[in-house]
């Protein structure tokens, strides 16, 4: 039976909380409204979808808590009442009824928070990998390959060909997977936190905190693959559960359940290690609170030992066996890849162990994902230099409120709370010496912070009840504000979340129509002869641009169509790491089938995906600061020039009709443009033996190396125009013409073509 909280004093906490985040709420709406939105279009789309997002997350969160601020003004008086009700009835269940309303909590809010994303989510690059490498190896050898450089994942292997197995490509069931880990995660946490006797208010704030946030997004909108940064912790709530379990009834099915999930946790990839020394430190500072331990440190050691030999052999057994699968993944079959990007600089760790704490996570919390917008090439010169001074101010912060937790700490929640401390540090200093941060700002993927953000929001929300209860303040005018205040903060920096969401629809939509044409038509192709057809890998960027690293060979294992033909690439096509999939050819026309060139010639599903626009990578180059401009080639068929002024005309690289591409087929580009940011997309087009008009694009944006001289940036860009399928299959190209967009007054200095 919960008991009542005597409340000193009347406290109206909700003003400041609800009113002031309101206020702050809609002034930012109100600059966003009023900026003219069509000033982000230079930017890409994604710079339109996080401004549009952000402002009608904003709006939503100022009528949200001006809603709350209005409720609690008129129900002031009866708020207490009203909580210490919910209170009674919630005591009134019986422990079975108690655990089950808290899992429909869990799985309710977990889902009202990222429903869109988790309905809408769809397969991205990795989950293509790990489907193809159960399709294309036998089932045990496939648990054995590592993935990427420092990964092995046997059972997420095993859970994915289990799915595979019953549902294929369809990604309903997977969506379900992931939020039933998603939700199971918070429900564990709540009985982990029970059975240690920690009050329910520090959970319902842990809930929100963890669950809440925006951040998940990534993990929950498709990508399958990092979906085991999440199954970790799920995995280590199981055994803080069963560990807390067993403590209090001694029952061996607890151990049982306990061994399962240690198992679970560093099967599922090899970044689960960090669960072996978090789950001892989570034994030591748990453990006293079952039982009477000597006041003698080494009395209290050997007592510890003694009363955890089961858990703690099971910790050994399960460490040692996945040690010896460790040496073997990566001494025997991959050796010389482990942590080969990790770096040991103790000061640089360090920093990155602030940014770790303070754009990792307390951002994550509060507002996520601003490091994002903040990073731009916009904003990062002018913020950039601020950045780590906000940086170390957020962190001073958290160890303010850390020491104040510390001191307002029942004994027990104290010492639980410096346990959750320790781990998060633990992890910390892993993710940091594993994944090095990149850039002035670091854009942290909440991938490599998620497992950190349980242990965080863990702390934050012992804490947060423990000063509002050693304060003896109301929980109802104090807390719940706090929370409503969070709830409205996350989803008003949900711009992220949107634009994966859009990205996942378009993916699902691109992926599809793959199957539904462009595969059937090459099996309807494959039929007519028994010999394998031989096809052009189509590349990444010719089906959905922004998944350009999955080619179509790639799709057609996914699908696991079972097709007999042979892709081809030639040298100035990106080369392809399955090589065994892909032969890199001399000439891509001499060696592609003909019954696929007469088809391309005919066929619409065809010609959509390998005369589609698409962009043409090039090699960039830095050119002298006070070099002159190159004059141009001699050569006559270079340079015959429509419009008058360079700067805005379209350019016919080549007078002639038509001429063998195979012979001339590098362009050579030295530009001028205003130092100003934003992209530069110049079309290329030429007519070709398939279709009427064939076009590219070369894009030239804020990442292109370039010279600054004199106000201006100095672009110097080779192309191999080979990488274009139409191009490089076509016996005659003609008319190949460029064009030079009115955009940040760019100018031509030099050109050439051979």
């Amino acid at each position: 039976m919960l008991t009542r909280i005597r409340v000193y004093g009347h406290s109206h906490a909700y003003y400041p909380l609800l009113g002031g985040a309101a206020l702050c709420f809609f002034l930012m709406a109100w600059i966003l409204v009023s900026f003219g939105a069509s000033r982000l279009h230079a930017f890409g789309p994604t710079a339109t979808i996080y401004f549009d997002a952000l402002k009608n997350g904003l709006i939503i969160a100022t009528a949200f808590l001006t809603a709350s601020l209005v409720f609690f003004i008129s129900l002031d008086k009866r708020l207490e009442s009203m909580g210490l009700r919910l209170r009674d009835a919630y005591a009134s269940l019986g422990s079975r009824g108690q655990n089950m309303c808290m899992l429909a909590v869990c799985a309710v809010f977990s889902f009202a928070s990222h429903a869109n994303n988790i309905l809408r989510g769809y397969f991205y690059l990795d989950d293509f990998e790990v489907m193809e490498v159960a399709r294309a190896n036998s089932f045990l050898r496939s648990l054995l390959i590592p993935h990427g450089e420092d990964h092995i994942l046997p059972l997420f292997r095993i859970e994915m060909k289990i799915l595979d197995t019953f549902f294929g490509t369809n990604p309903t069931p997977y969506n379900i997977f992931v939020f039933i880990i998603f939700a199971l995660t918070s429900f564990f946490t709540y009985l982990a936190f029970k059975r240690l006797k920690l009050p329910v208010g520090s959970f319902i704030i842990f809930l929100v905190l963890f669950s809440g946030t925006p951040a998940w997004s990534e993990i929950l909108t498709g990508y399958y693959t990092i979906s085991i940064y999440l199954q970790i912790s799920f995995f280590f709530a199981v055994m803080l559960w069963a560990y807390a379990a067993w403590m209090h009834v001694n029952r061996r099915r607890y151990l049982a359940i306990f061994a399962i999930a240690l198992a679970g946790a560093v099967t599922v990839d090899n970044t689960g290690v960090w669960v072996v020394p978090a789950i001892i430190i989570a034994m030591a500072a748990t453990y006293r609170r079952f039982d009477r331990a000597p006041t003698a440190p080494q009395r209290r050691l050997r007592h510890f030992f003694l009363q955890n030999r089961y858990p703690l052999s099971i910790v050994v057994i399960v460490g040692t066996l996945y040690a010896a699968f460790f040496a073997i993944s990566f001494l025997v079959l991959q050796p010389g890849t482990f942590l080969s990007s990790s770096h040991t600089n103790i000061p640089h760790m360090a920093k990155d162990g602030i940014s770790v704490i303070s754009s990792g996570l307390t951002l994550a919390a509060f507002a996520p994902h601003t490091p994002k917008l903040l990073a731009h090439p916009v904003l990062i010169t002018s913020i950039g230099r601020l950045w780590p001074s906000f940086e170390y101010a957020l962190f001073f912060l958290n160890l303010l409120f850390f020491w104040c937790a510390r001191r307002n700490a029942a004994r027990h929640e104290r010492t639980f709370l410096m346990g959750c401390a320790g781990i998060l540090l633990l992890t910390i200093f892993m993710v940091v010496r594993a994944r090095p941060g990149a850039g002035l700002i670091p854009d942290f993927n909440f991938k490599h912070v998620g497992m950190l953000f349980y242990f965080y929001c863990a702390v934050l929300a012992i804490g947060i009840n423990s000063i509002v209860t050693s304060k003896r303040l109301s929980w109802v005018k104090t807390a719940l504000p706090f929370l409503i205040v969070t709830v409205a903060a996350q989803q008003a920096f949900s711009f992220h979340a949107i634009r994966l969401r859009e990205e996942a629809i378009s993916r699902r939509t691109a992926t599809e129509l793959v199957q539904t044409r462009l595969i059937s038509e090459l099996k309807k192709l494959s039929q007519t002869d028994g010999t394998a057809l031989r096809v052009p890998n189509l590349s990444g960027s010719y089906i959905y641009e922004p998944q350009a690293g999955i080619s179509l060979t790639d799709y057609v294992q996914f699908f696991n169509a079972p097709i007999p033909i042979a892709f081809l690439q030639n040298g100035a096509m990106p080369p392809h790491v399955k090589t065994h999939t892909v032969t890199t050819v001399p000439s891509l026309r001499a060696a592609t089938s003909r019954e696929f060139k007469d088809a391309l010639k005919t066929s619409a599903r065809l010609q959509q995906y390998y005369t589609a626009p698409t962009l043409v990578g090039y090699q960039a180059e830095l050119i002298s600061r006070d070099s002159a401009p190159a004059p141009h080639s001699p050569q006559d068929r270079i340079m015959a020039r429509r419009g008058g002024d360079a700067a805005h005309a379209s350019i016919l690289i080549d007078s002639r009709a038509s001429f063998d591409p195979e012979k001339f087929h590098r362009l050579s580009l030295e530009l001028v443009t205003d130092d100003i940011p934003g992209n530069i997309e110049l079309p290329l087009a030429f007519t070709n033996d398939f279709v009427k008009k064939s076009a590219a694009r070369v894009r030239i944006d804020d990442f292109t190396p370039y010279v600054l001289a004199e106000n201006k940036r100095r672009y110097a860009l080779t192309a191999d125009l080979l990488q274009i399928y139409i191009y490089a299959l076509s016996e005659r190209v003609g008319n190949l013409m460029l064009e030079f967009p009115p955009r940040k007054n760019i100018k031509l200095t030099s050109m050439s073509f051979e």
